[in-house]
């Protein structure tokens, strides 16, 4: 029902759980400058205030498993919770000039959630005690004014809204590979009939009930984390390679894209990933080269007529078209 004709119930729907969420987000920083100045307490007590506590870690050990938490650890906790700049990209066909409303969409996005992000730790971090942070799992709406409860229906419905747009744009792709073969053993995702994503659907919604069952996301975070990671270094790697060979088919149109930019993020992504877990950043790439292995041997795109270029020809050709030139110029 989501991809039949409710494509456009869910863009209204998020529109409505976006305004929530952003009142949501008004509360809580409402009731953490009224907290700081002693106007209102919420939850809280008089207690739970305390300026620079938090100037430097503290970190103590997990009292349900015992493990020392650290800087890393964190990051992999917080970090699917900023992979959302992107989710605007899946949604490409909706736009009437994408090429001017992504790169623009993308810079605020980044501005926007960054000056959130940043508000948010800066204020509770220098005003509520390093304690009530640490056993308050939900301090933001504990401190918020006027009420507590616009805060967790914000929380809600932005779960919602991350769940219906995965829902609405995960299926699409998984259906997209289906159809085009790329990976064989997703074959049975095939759509049935043009716009069918029924299977792709039922498929995605198991992937998600599944991450669910342990009870504790914090169990699934630095996976999720890890394989962000490694996707945005898979993005930064072929268009650090295709800007530096500059192959026919690779034009970008960001007026100051440079290959050295998508490098330095292909290093940044991959460091971050063996720091967080380089045991699960290892496997993780293992697993990719041997999935890339078994899509080189299955030769199913071959069997059905579909040629699909890659990075390894561009290079080729480039050393190729630049060893001419030089036999040209010696000549």
């Amino acid at each position: 029902s989501i991809h039949v004709g409710g494509g456009r119930y869910v863009t209204l729907l998020s529109h409505i759980f976006f305004g929530v969420t952003a009142l949501s987000i008004l509360f809580m920083f409402l009731g953490c400058i009224f907290f700081i100045a002693g106007w209102h307490t919420g939850s809280l007590q008089q207690y739970d205030r305390s300026f620079y506590e938090n100037t430097w870690s503290r970190y103590e050990p997990d009292p349900y498993t015992g493990v020392l938490p650290n800087i890393y650890s964190c990051l992999a906790l917080i970090y699917p919770s900023v992979t959302g700049l992107l989710s605007g990209m899946a949604k490409i066909d909706q736009l009437k000039n994408p090429r001017k409303s992504i790169p623009k969409g993308m810079f605020w996005a980044i501005v926007t959630s960054s000056a959130i992000y940043l508000m948010v730790t800066w204020l509770f971090g220098m005003a509520i005690s390093n304690r009530t942070l640490k056993v308050d799992k939900f301090v933001t709406a504990s401190v918020s004014f006027p009420h507590e409860l616009p805060v967790r229906i914000g929380v809600v419905m932005t779960c919602f809204g991350l769940v219906l747009g995965t829902l609405s744009t995960a299926p699409a792709l998984i259906a997209a590979v289906a159809a085009d073969e790329v990976l064989p053993f997703l074959s049975f995702l095939r759509p049935r009939y043009e716009g069918d994503k029924t299977r792709a659907l039922w498929f995605t919604s198991a992937i998600i009930g599944l991450a669910t069952l342990p009870g504790n996301l914090d169990h699934v975070t630095s996976f999720v984390t890890i394989f962000y990671l490694l996707m945005y270094s898979g993005v930064n790697a072929a268009t650090c390679i295709s800007g530096y060979v500059r192959p026919p088919g690779f034009r970008p149109t960001f007026r100051y894209f440079h290959w050295s930019v998508s490098f330095v993020g292909f290093v940044w992504c991959m460091g971050l990933a063996f720091l967080i877990s380089w045991l699960g950043t290892f496997c993780s790439v293992l697993s990719f080269l041997l999935m890339g292995a078994y899509i080189k041997k299955s030769r199913r795109l071959a069997a059905t007529g579909m040629k699909w270029g890659t990075l390894g020809s561009a290079v080729r050709y480039n050393i190729v078209s630049s060893a001419l030139n030089s036999l040209a110029k010696s000549a």
